[in-house]
């Protein structure tokens, strides 16, 4: 099922894959290491790309991505077609080297992510699509 989006067509898949990180399973281990420090925060979307299109950015589309030391949650919300898609999980990183595991779903996904001043960019890999979303961390009360 596919369903139209800014100009474009956009599996629904692809639409969950945002949120989950993919459209492959996999068996979920449990993870047990924290990240690093700089990570740990509330983010915003400030991008969203399918495979080097164009990005997709707000109004068009629009996040929050939450990071404990150990957890994530993500909502994303598109605005055509008028829906919202959340995902929670565990998540690590090691080096680069990001890996998530959904609780909603039983996918884990991997990738890259890579942290500079206070943008997160995590680039994740399907099968057919390379899924990459930027996020601008929030600042934290007294900064």
């Amino acid at each position: 099922m596919k369903h139209p989006f800014g100009g474009r067509t956009v599996p629904l898949c692809l639409t969950v894959a945002v949120v989950a990180g993919a459209c492959a399973m996999d068996i979920a281990e449990p993870n047990t290491k924290s990240a690093p420090p700089e990570f740990i925060g509330t983010y915003d979307l400030v991008s969203l790309n399918f495979s080097n299109e164009h990005p997709i950015t707000p109004p068009s589309v629009t996040g929050m991505l939450v990071l404990t030391p150990n957890t994530y949650k993500v909502t994303v919300h598109l605005q055509s077609p008028d829906s919202t898609a959340t995902d929670s999980g565990t998540y690590t990183i090691s080096g680069n080297h990001w890996t998530q595991i959904s609780a909603g779903f039983p996918l884990r996904t991997e990738g890259t992510a890579d942290i500079a001043h206070d943008t997160l960019t995590v680039d994740l890999a399907t099968a057919s699509v390379q899924i990459t979303n930027v996020w601008k961390k929030r600042a934290q009360a007294g900064q």
